[in-house]
């Protein structure tokens, strides 16, 4: 103790000079690694946050085809849709096995009120159990005619876009604006949880191409559409397994979707490394996203070279 007492006092200007420079430096490349780290880091997540923006618009992309496809069947038909023909358009999309997340792909077509009740007698000679739901004031009727798979969309057969204000606003803006349109949240019919979905329309009319503005409305036929649970979209878009990134979608005030709460599983993070917020614009709708780290990420990126430096 004494010995050691003495050797320190003993210790020059060079010395102290020296440690001091050592010390210095030590902290310098603790400093520096650990920014760097954070860098690349950050980086990664950017990275993320872009591959989840780029899977969900190829995704979505992917959809807007198919109902595109739909249309262009319809307008090659000469308008002369019925039931067979959907069916067997539909097996030729392979809806489960190319686009996982879809419920399924209908037609809606416009009729006046005047129009409806041999509209409805139509309908009725393929099935006999068609009507038009639920009943409402109006005098613009936007029935679901087809709807395929049926079996698993049967509560949709028949429904009436105008019943309710997001699926009839968006069918309008689709209508005039000749654009592929999404409406705001809804649950769908067939949705027994009823969690929050939305619907997808693509219009066509009776030219083969869009109409000029003041022609779409007169010549307008209907809208090829999707009906999507947000969580199914969400499952087979993105597998949340493992993954290094959690989100949350809202639309206004309603949520979509969300990963960020602990019930999700052992990977949220309370407190993640990084998060952002930010919004998409999405078929006529703003989707705000709200994206952060999962521990899985902290794992990955918690490097060890700047406490290694610092020891």
């Amino acid at each position: 103790m004494f010995n050691a007492w003495k050797s320190f006092q003993s210790l020059s200007l060079l010395h102290w000079v020296v440690i001091s420079l050592s010390l210095l430096l030590t902290l310098t490349a603790w400093q520096v690694s650990s920014r760097i780290a954070e860098e690349k880091a950050g980086e990664q997540f950017d990275h993320q946050v872009k591959q989840l923006n780029e899977l969900l618009r190829d995704r979505m992309q992917k959809y807007e085809f198919a109902l595109m496809s739909g249309a262009g069947a319809i307008r090659a038909s000469e308008g002369g849709v019925n039931l067979e023909m959907w069916k067997r358009f539909s097996e030729v999309l392979a809806l489960q096995e190319r686009l996982p997340g879809i419920n399924g792909i209908g037609v809606i077509e416009r009729v006046s009120a005047e129009n409806l009740g041999d509209y409805i007698a139509e309908k009725q000679l393929e099935r006999s159990y068609f009507r038009v739901h639920p009943s409402h004031g109006g005098d613009d009727f936007w029935p679901i005619v087809y709807i395929e798979p049926e079996a698993s969309n049967d509560a949709a057969v028949g429904l009436d876009m105008a019943h309710e204000s997001n699926r009839y606003q968006a069918a309008l803006k689709a209508m005039r604006t000749g654009q592929t349109q999404i409406t705001g949240p809804i649950a769908l019919v067939q949705d027994e949880e009823k969690t929050p979905g939305f619907l997808f329309f693509r219009p066509f009319y009776q030219s083969a191409e869009v109409p000029p503005a003041d022609q779409r409305e007169s010549l307008f036929s209907g809208l090829v559409y999707a009906p999507f649970i947000m969580s199914k979209l969400m499952e087979g878009t993105l597998a949340n397994v493992n993954r290094l990134v959690h989100f949350r979608v809202t639309d206004g005030k309603s949520r979509l979707y969300s990963e960020l709460d602990e019930t999700r599983g052992d990977n949220y993070d309370p407190t993640p490394m990084f998060e952002t917020s930010y919004v998409m614009d999405m078929y006529g709708r703003q989707w705000h996203f709200d994206v952060q780290t999962t521990r899985r990420f902290e794992t990955f990126n918690a490097g060890k070279q700047p406490i290694i430096i610092l020891v």
